[in-house]
């Protein structure tokens, strides 16, 4: 359990390490080879930091900010989903590409599951997002980080916030205007967090 500069939550917990999606632009990945000799395409669950020690305060906690959701096996999403119910004064916050590996269990009440998002004006995408938030799933927030298109995706009431930020790092990919002008057209402003990387930009 760390503290972070993560702007939408104060602090990670990394039970599940690894992915294997290979996007260019991962943060996790660049930070994993770092650090670390092994693949970041090799997932590897950490029981010991099951145990780690929670924030004293009431937290918001990103669960998962080295790995995505979709390639934890049942027994590990469990297993830490058991340690969110046992501590009901923070909110749990899950990502992942592919919300359809949300399915099949009983989410605590504390806990949030969030999609991420690039950009959304092609089929697969509007399906995608479209499976998230119509499937009867509470709790529910996008991540649009980082923004590398359009986004034209319908965003119904169950979506509770839309994380806007830019693209960081080697090679960054400032987002054009009518990116921008996209998320304003498509998401209700109440809903919307700007990311400090984007404000200037967006004139947030």
């Amino acid at each position: 359990m760390q503290k972070t500069k993560i702007e939408w939550c104060s602090h990670t917990w990394n039970p599940v390490v690894g992915c294997k999606r290979g996007c260019q632009y991962c943060y996790a990945r660049r930070i994993h080879n770092r650090f670390n000799k092994t693949p970041f395409s090799h997932i590897k669950f950490n029981p010991s930091r099951l145990f780690d020690k929670m924030p004293k305060e009431p937290a918001r906690i990103f669960v998962g900010s080295m790995s995505d959701f979709e390639y934890w096996k049942p027994e590990y999403v469990q297993q830490i989903f058991d340690v969110c119910r046992n501590n009901p004064e923070h909110t749990f916050m899950f990502l992942t590409k592919e919300s359809r590996g949300y399915c099949g269990y009983p989410i605590p009440d504390n806990v949030k599951l969030g999609l991420t998002l690039t950009k959304c004006d092609s089929k697969p995408e509007f399906d995608n997002l479209d499976f998230h938030t119509r499937n009867g799933m509470k709790n529910l927030f996008l991540s649009i980080e980082p923004l590398q298109g359009m986004f034209l995706g319908k965003i119904r009431n169950n979506v509770e916030t839309v994380i806007v930020g830019a693209m960081t790092g080697p090679g960054a990919i400032e987002p054009k205007p009518e990116w921008i002008q996209s998320i304003k057209d498509h998401v209700p402003e109440e809903k919307i967090f700007w990311k400090s990387n984007i404000k200037n930009m967006v004139g947030a």
